[in-house]
């Protein structure tokens, strides 16, 4: 933080939501300007079978996310919680705990870092596993390249576990502004050296060792903006008590979690097996570009949920209220125009943009855009009841998970691409998506039994600063 000039430190630390999703959609305008770069010379570098492989195994990696199993999600509202647990109280079948103060906060801070220590363990067993089993089986086969690759990716996932301990505790903080700052500095670099590394012709290990290098990089950076923007009075030994009551808080998002996983990022593992690693690069290219535009949008939800735990915390419904229908207007409203463009000239931008080596059909893509777009809004209606501490979604993801897996089996050998993307659309919209929808719907309901005209005043009011333009000067603050 010394490295940067007084007045801009000044401005991140009093404007902490508008420079996070500032950060946030510079990181991703770095995303997108690298996938432009990167993707034909991924073609070039590697050929279309090798690429194919580069992004199976990157895929595989999104698996060891679900390691986190929701523990710094709950851990970053439990903070946020306790920072107002005085002032309010605990909403109605609310899973938060009720602790407050500083010694508090840090017995969670030591309790989640040894949780996370033990996660990052079964991110390499399950990794050695995976290489001796079932990651080179089917049609996809493994070089010593590619193996290599494969451990250097794995090592890069448990720096980014490491660093969900800190990036929790700063997002709890309400620092979430710094987080999201030193993450774009390290993507800028890991981009940077990306991209020289493909047009200099580096093998495919090397890309693993880049990607390696800036997973460890995020954590050092993160660790070092806790200590400096939140430091903590005392270290004290990890309690086993609060590390079950941390599981207790987290169980439920984990599921939620892990089965969403299979519903939408299993994909391109299950297209390698049944259809090979061409296949793969014809699902990861569009799937990254919609993951992009999901990302930018997306990005208003992180800072917003804290705000909404404190409103809840200090029962103020009306801005609240406001809260959330200013962030589900401000994602919905531009993501219907944004996946609409891809919908409409995305399969022959990606024949161009690939050199004419990625085929894809209309179908494939329609589906893809239209499941984004829905999740899009569940993802906002979802932190609006999250921020109520309840975490419901657990079954609904487990039978949207098993429906996309059994739809993707049969569609996949007789319709090709275009089943997968079709199997997570359906099995997307008649799990979680109307569920989300459903419960935010029962929490408006009963707000608006308890005052009348508050829900319908506060849509109204969102609007309004939605179509004036003026939603950028109250959307990111409280």
């Amino acid at each position: 933080m010394k490295l940067l000039p007084t007045k801009l430190t000044s401005w991140v630390d009093t404007h902490q939501g508008k420079a996070a999703t500032l950060a946030a959609w510079i990181s991703q305008g770095v995303g997108i300007a690298s996938a432009l770069l990167s993707v034909p010379l991924i073609m070039r570098a590697f050929g279309e079978a090798t690429a194919g492989v580069w992004y199976f195994l990157l895929g595989w990696t999104t698996f060891f996310q679900l390691c986190d199993f929701g523990f710094s999600q709950s851990i970053s509202r439990q903070i946020s919680y306790s920072s107002t647990a005085g002032k309010g109280v605990r909403p109605p079948g609310s899973l938060f705990i009720n602790v407050r103060g500083q010694r508090a906060i840090a017995q969670l801070y030591v309790s989640t870092r040894r949780l996370f220590r033990w996660i990052s363990l079964i991110i390499v067993i399950l990794a050695i596993a995976a290489e001796r089993t079932v990651l080179f089986s089917g049609k996809m086969q493994g070089s010593f390249d590619a193996r290599a690759c494969w451990y250097l990716v794995v090592g890069m996932a448990v720096a980014l576990n490491e660093a969900r301990t800190e990036g929790a505790i700063i997002t709890g903080y309400f620092q979430l502004a710094w987080a999201r700052i030193a993450g774009t500095l390290c993507s800028v670099g890991q981009n940077i050296a990306f991209i020289s590394a493909l047009a200099l012709g580096a093998p495919l290990w090397f890309a693993g060792a880049i990607f390696f290098t800036g997973g460890l990089a995020q954590y050092l950076s993160l660790l070092c903006v806790r200590r400096s923007k939140c430091p903590l009075i005392t270290e004290p030994r990890p309690k086993h008590r609060v590390i079950r009551a941390i599981w207790r808080m987290s169980w439920q998002q984990g599921v939620a979690t892990t089965a969403a996983w299979f519903i939408f990022s299993a994909n391109p593992m299950i297209v390698g097996y049944w259809l090979g690693e061409a296949a793969v690069s014809a699902l990861a290219v569009p799937t990254r570009m919609a993951m992009l535009l999901f990302s930018m949008l997306g990005e208003v939800s992180g800072p917003q949920l804290n705000f909404m735990v404190q409103l809840i915390g200090e029962r103020d419904v009306p801005n609240l209220l406001r809260k959330f229908f200013l962030a589900l207007l401000f994602t919905a409203l531009p993501g219907l125009v944004a996946y609409g463009t891809l919908a409409a000239v995305g399969v022959p931008f990606i024949r161009w943009w690939t050199l004419g080596r990625v085929e894809l059909d209309f179908h494939t893509l329609g589906w893809l855009t239209l499941y984004c777009w829905l999740a899009l809004v569940q993802l906002q209606a979802a932190c609006f009841v999250t921020a109520h501490g309840r975490q419901p979604f657990a079954l609904a993801a487990v039978i949207g998970a098993l429906l996309n897996l059994s739809l993707a089996c049969i569609l996949l050998p007789r319709i090709g691409l275009s089943g997968a993307t079709l199997a997570t659309f359906l099995a997307q919209l008649v799990t979680s998506n109307w569920y989300a929808l459903w419960l935010a719907a029962k929490l408006l309901v009963a707000y608006a039994r308890k005052a009348p005209g508050v829900v319908t005043t506060s849509f109204r009011n969102a609007a309004h600063e939605i179509f004036s333009l003026r939603f950028f000067k109250t959307l990111f603050t409280r």
